[in-house]
């Protein structure tokens, strides 16, 4: 099992599904891995098309499995609107350097995908590795791996992950 700092470099998203009635949406990306979430600022009135610009959030890997992220549109009552989400199985990211554009889905339909990068720096049990940026323009791939069911994140299983990691997984994480 390796353990470590995964960074998830945060770009833009392309959204088919807008939850304001009148006015623009105001999203920001929201992830979770293991038990703690962190979120982008909020994109203020960029409505279908969010731009987080490289904002990176860092987490500590131990005995993860999956992580989930979804876009959500700030309300200033505190009540946000669920754009859509997703989550990934970890352990079936490819390894490599590259940036993602991922699905996201709300009640089983795909409503836009986010382009996200990952970085991964293992901790003691691995030798040193120099850790190259992740560039906006760097190469995008598309594809994904198989489609599964909804899932819940807990801490159990093994996580095996390379100096960089990116990937797609269509399966639909609604409710995580």
């Amino acid at each position: 099992m390796r353990s470590g700092k995964l960074t998830i470099v945060c770009f833009e998203a392309e959204l088919t599904r807008d939850t304001e009635l009148l006015g623009k949406m105001s999203p920001y990306l929201e992830v979770t891995v293991g038990g703690l979430t962190l979120q982008t600022e909020k994109h203020k009135e960029a409505g279908k098309v969010p731009n987080w610009k490289g904002e990176e959030l860092n987490f500590q890997l131990r005995d993860v499995t999956d992580f989930h992220y979804k876009v959500m549109d700030y309300e200033p009552t505190g009540n946000h609107d669920l754009v859509g989400s997703h989550t990934i199985e970890v352990r079936k990211i490819p390894q490599g350097r590259h940036v993602k554009k991922m699905p996201i889905y709300y009640e089983s339909t795909q409503v836009g995908q986010v382009k996200l990068g990952f970085k991964f720096q293992p901790t003691a049990e691995g030798p040193a590795v120099s850790q190259p940026q992740v560039e906006e323009n760097a190469p995008i791939e598309e594809g994904g791996l198989e489609e599964r069911p909804k899932i819940q994140i807990d801490n159990e299983g093994t996580t095996y992950l390379g100096q960089w990691i990116f990937g797609t997984e269509i399966r639909q994480g609604m409710g995580i």
